[in-house]
């Protein structure tokens, strides 16, 4: 850690990553995380700390609109005249800018631009998965070549980030503080600086209300908006509880994974899942002359008529613990002794979490209390 800068314990890692590429000659993409804001420093580093005979050269795409290929390729070759390395290294970053743009043609075309001239290898910085499908498809194989994932930052370097701002900014946390911002903003760092911020200014402001300052809700919904159709559907099926299907979906999931916003099948930034639980449409639903509505749309024939009985009771007494006696009676309200068993109950219930998923609900508003009953919370 410096006065100026924090350089991450995983910047080390992948900058290492980073040479022994260049060493081998070859080329490589790095994947950040989405809207993470931080390739730009980390190439920064890279550069600042290179230890190989190769040439460095910085080519950001936020800055730089690049309509064709040979834009490139005349900085390149006047970057071979000028140095005196025989060889070179172009760092490309921000290249999700090509994708978005859909300019694939350029992007293959700078494979053409090594097979004239050897000396060079491309290091690629995407913060988008350029291994989806919808997307490789209209890459060249050898930009998967050498693909590494660079995942949101770990609770070492998110407490020595947490510390550096508040040095940096003249604050002072203790260990619950600093535990409870590493936890709310996970490993994202964008998210972690902005919170401080608030806190900054706001000093008084509780932790339950951070997900309400304007920099947190711009910055996540920053990270939503730049996400791809099937990752939105991904964490969307995650917070209602929803099975995850598609082919598309089942990537972006591990996709997730590699990059650590999910682990355990649950979001690790608990800002994120806060503000989704927000933003996400909800269902609600209620009683109207003995009818099921959800958002005002009859759907009595969405349920046989067990599950619609047991669906009423538990509208009837919404956020009270039914027990499963007074589930019996609403289901079989005629000799209900010859009926019931926990298990019938359970299996019904079972069947009824399964077809309330399918109009926009978590499985999880019916929840079960051990012992007791079941409660429906919406």
């Amino acid at each position: 850690m410096s006065g100026k800068s924090f350089f991450a314990r995983q910047n080390v890692e992948y900058c290492d990553t980073i040479y022994r590429i260049l060493k081998s000659g070859e080329s490589g993409t790095l994947l950040f995380p989405p809207n993470t804001h931080k390739s730009n420093y980390f190439i920064d580093q890279v550069i600042a700390h290179n230890p190989t005979d190769v040439h460095l050269i910085k080519f950001d795409l936020s800055t730089y609109e690049m309509d064709d290929a040979n834009d490139l390729l005349l900085i390149l070759r006047k970057e071979m005249k000028s140095s005196k390395k025989k060889k070179f290294g172009v760092l490309i970053n921000n290249a999700r800018n090509l994708i978005l743009k859909e300019k694939y043609l350029i992007l293959n075309s700078l494979f053409d631009f090594l097979d004239q001239y050897p000396q060079f290898n491309l290091i690629f910085f995407f913060n988008i998965d350029i291994t989806h499908p919808d997307i490789a498809k209209h890459l060249r194989s050898r930009i998967f070549g050498n693909v590494y994932y660079f995942p949101l930052y770990d609770l070492e370097d998110v407490c020595g980030f947490i510390e550096f701002f508040s040095q940096e900014w003249k604050m002072s946390f203790n260990q619950h503080e600093v535990d409870k911002i590493a936890y709310l903003c996970g490993g994202y760092f964008w998210l972690i600086k902005q919170v401080i911020r608030i806190i900054r200014d706001n000093p008084s402001i509780k932790f339950e209300n951070l997900a309400q300052g304007l920099q947190v809700r711009v910055t996540l919904e920053q990270l939503y908006t730049s996400l791809l159709d099937s990752e939105k559907t991904v964490l969307q099926s995650l917070i209602q509880g929803k099975k995850i299907e598609s082919d598309l979906e089942k990537h972006s999931l591990e996709y997730f994974k590699k990059i650590g916003l999910i682990n355990r099948g649950k979001i690790t930034i608990p800002l994120l899942d806060e503000f989704l639980r927000e933003e996400i449409p909800h269902a609600d639903v209620e009683l109207r002359d003995n009818h099921i509505y959800v958002n005002s749309v009859n759907v009595d024939n969405h349920f046989s008529q067990k599950e619609r009985r047991i669906f009423k009771a538990l509208i009837d007494h919404k956020n009270e613990i039914v027990s499963r006696d007074e589930l019996a009676k609403a289901i079989w309200p005629v000799n209900t002794d010859d009926f019931y068993s926990d298990w019938a109950v359970d299996r019904i219930v079972s069947r009824l979490r399964e077809k309330i998923k399918l109009l926009g609900f978590s499985k999880e508003v019916i929840k079960t209390e051990r012992n007791k009953g079941y409660i429906f919370k919406n």
